[in-house]
């Protein structure tokens, strides 16, 4: 299973490449498909930003907790409290739980995965996503 199978990607799958559509998208369906090159144009970071930020999706550890024995899934974590003032600030590394109800597959498991590197933190990427 690639990255996207979860979502159905396929040829007749549509990417939002204007801001309205984006948050009509993300309104109706909580997630969106974006193109590369749109992302580009609106966040308007460097080549070196975003080459930056990609290569640490390239290190990712696989995700033990699969409850099906799979190595599909591959992940750090982080969480992070936004201040008044709009600044993300990442809380002491601790467990984490989804409940079972909202992932019947790997849900209800207590996991404790490697921090996110603090140079994906500081890229300047990483807070405009969020």
């Amino acid at each position: 299973m690639n990255q996207f199978e979860s979502f159905n990607i396929t040829h007749q799958t549509v990417f939002s490449n204007t801001k309205e559509q984006i948050l009509a998208a993300m309104s109706k369906k909580n997630y969106n498909f974006v193109s590369v090159a749109f992302m580009k144009s609106w966040l308007g970071f460097s080549n070196y930003v975003i080459r930056d930020f990609q290569r640490y999706w390239e290190n990712l550890k696989v995700d033990h907790y699969i409850n099906d024995g799979g190595t599909y899934r591959s992940r750090r974590y982080g969480a992070f409290e936004l201040t008044k003032a709009l600044e993300l600030h990442l809380l002491p590394h601790a467990p984490y739980e989804q409940r079972a109800y909202i992932n019947k597959l790997n849900g209800g498991i207590t996991r404790i995965d490697d921090l996110l590197k603090k140079g994906f933190i500081d890229n300047k990427l990483f807070p405009q996503l969020i």
